[in-house]
């Protein structure tokens, strides 16, 4: 099965996606920072540079991959400008 994992070099991405790899399953991990594109191969997913918080970016993104499941574990950018904008520094994160 072919799976798009979005947030894969986040804490929970990098445990999840050696474990899809070793079941068997092709898998393409989304980051947003091109510098983790080692990372995401040494892990055994195919490499995919795109800012989740850019709707044309993640669009193609997916496309390209041809997913039979996407799994969305991306959290919060903190340092993202799009997320602060969005969210109140003294307020929870409502993602």
């Amino acid at each position: 099965m072919r799976v798009f994992v979005a947030g894969a070099t986040g804490a929970i991405g990098r445990q999840l996606v050696p474990r899809l790899v070793g079941a068997g399953h092709e898998v393409h991990g989304m980051t947003r920072n091109e510098s983790k594109q080692a990372t995401l191969h040494d892990l055994g997913a195919v490499p995919v540079v795109a800012d989740a918080l850019d709707p044309d970016q993640v669009a193609d993104a997916v496309g390209a991959a041809g997913p039979d499941v996407i799994v969305h574990d991306r959290g919060w950018c903190a340092g993202h400008a799009s997320s602060r904008s969005r969210f109140r520094a003294d307020e929870p994160s409502a993602d």
